[in-house]
């Protein structure tokens, strides 16, 4: 009997230690299944940052992109301005060059005068280059400010000598001293013409776009 309740506790002690053996491998499993649940969220939560990051930096040279096309069409904008001023200077330049104004009716100079001042917009080509300002460095856009108030003071007197000789049908002194003025704003302008064009095409050269 004795030999028997002995045999029945080893047989106790034998059950109690595979369930501890197998509560621990079950404890170990879990802290497992636990590690590796934790691993794989971190190796997401990585890899979702890691492509959040890239989404942003692509957007962020998205941004940058379209901030470059942006100045560049702006730029362009500016070019037009400042060729629009060289041809009217070159224009009334030329048909100074090749005038006698004593001998020259002073009805068809009337008219050549306006024709010059109404083919081209003086206030946007004005403002167009007045926002240079914020878009061309400083030392740039000193020959553009020149070149503006030039432009500015060329029209006025155009229409200054258009309205007197078309009301005194005659080319008095001043209308001798308007029509100097006014070459005299030519020659500024034109004077400025081969440097404005070399900075404005390095300006509008389309690779600093990507760059």
């Amino acid at each position: 009997m004795e030999e028997f309740l002995v045999g029945i506790e080893k047989y106790e002690l034998l059950i109690e230690l595979f369930f501890t053996l197998f509560s621990l491998i079950i404890a170990l499993v879990s802290l497992g299944l636990s590690g590796y649940v934790i691993w794989q969220t971190n190796k997401l939560a990585k890899r979702q940052a890691k492509q959040e990051r890239e989404i942003a930096e692509q957007q962020n040279e998205l941004q940058k992109r379209q901030i470059r096309l942006e100045l560049f069409d702006r730029k362009l904008q500016i070019n037009n301005a400042l060729n629009q001023t060289f041809r009217l200077a070159q224009r009334i330049k030329t048909f100074y060059d090749h005038s006698d104004f004593e001998k020259y009716d002073c009805k068809k100079m009337s008219e050549y005068f306006e024709l010059c001042a109404r083919e081209v917009n003086e206030d946007d080509v004005y403002n167009c280059l007045r926002q240079a300002e914020f878009i061309i460095s400083d030392d740039k856009y000193k020959q553009i400010e020149r070149i503006n108030v030039y432009f500015r003071l060329l029209l006025v007197k155009i229409w200054l000598i258009k309205d007197n000789i078309y009301k005194n049908e005659h080319f008095g002194q001043y209308e001798k001293e308007l029509l100097q003025d006014i070459v005299g704003f030519c020659d500024e302008i034109l004077e400025h013409f081969e440097s404005v064009e070399q900075f404005m095409t390095e300006e509008l050269n389309i690779v600093r776009i990507d760059k």
